[in-house]
């Protein structure tokens, strides 16, 4: 018996397995990275938990509507917003498929605040000495209190160097120092109100090491401590005053 060839195509599944594998594969990739599937639609934004309403934040988010949600570099566009806005310090992208992305963002924390004697607002500092916000309320953070004004720019470091000597005094004291409620800069001064009502001057003019040990020294003592109410640190030999 002869076989003549066919003249059909006939498909077997060794040919329809592979066939179909390629075409699933091309359909996946034009889905996930070119239909309109995946592009980003909706964008939630917070901003320490509240949510956003820094303009140049709320711009640059409407930027990332349309692009495909695979190919967005959220390490990228976080540096991009720390970078562009000073008072933001983090934050994270979280990709919801298909099309939406959760943004939450920190702000730059400050650790202490300028206020100048009279005056209602205080100028919030952040580490790098930058004024991040100016508030109307008491920001519950150490205070340096200031007996004439200065001139100072949001979202731009302190210019006056012998202040930011002072301040960066005060920074090292309230690093060591707990429980400060309040600091007075007068002159080469520093003046420390404790959560306890203690007073303790420091002088800028000696070691803020030496200072704080002996503060630390005598506070850390129950017996010197009792009834004190002032301490001044400034000279060699620590001058108390009790009631």
């Amino acid at each position: 018996m002869t076989y003549s060839r066919s003249k059909y195509l006939v498909v077997t599944l060794d040919y329809v397995m592979p066939l179909l594998t390629f075409l699933g594969f091309f359909i996946f990739i034009y889905v996930a990275f070119f239909s309109p599937l995946f592009t980003v639609k909706n964008i939630v934004c917070t901003q320490d938990f509240e949510p956003c309403n820094n303009p140049f934040i709320l711009a640059e988010a409407d930027t990332l509507k349309g692009q495909n949600i695979f190919f967005l570099n959220s390490n990228n566009f976080i540096k991009l917003l720390t970078q562009g806005d000073f008072q933001t310090r983090s934050g994270e992208i979280k990709k919801i498929l298909p099309n939406t992305l959760i943004l939450s963002l920190q702000s730059v924390y400050p650790i202490m605040a300028l206020h100048v004697e009279g005056e209602t607002r205080f100028a919030t500092l952040d580490s790098s000495l930058r004024i991040i916000r100016l508030l109307e309320s008491n920001p519950n953070v150490p205070i340096i209190e200031l007996s004439s004004p200065i001139s100072l720019q949001i979202g731009q470091p302190v210019q006056d160097q012998s202040l930011v000597a002072n301040i960066t005094f005060a920074k090292d004291v309230v690093r060591r120092i707990p429980n400060i409620i309040r600091l007075v800069m007068q002159g080469d001064d520093l003046i420390l109100t404790l959560s306890d009502k203690i007073v303790a001057t420091l002088t800028i003019h000696r070691e803020a090491e030496e200072q704080i040990d002996a503060l630390k020294a005598v506070l850390g003592d129950a017996t010197i401590r009792e009834g004190l109410r002032k301490v001044d640190v400034r000279f060699a030999q620590p001058v108390l005053v009790k009631d």
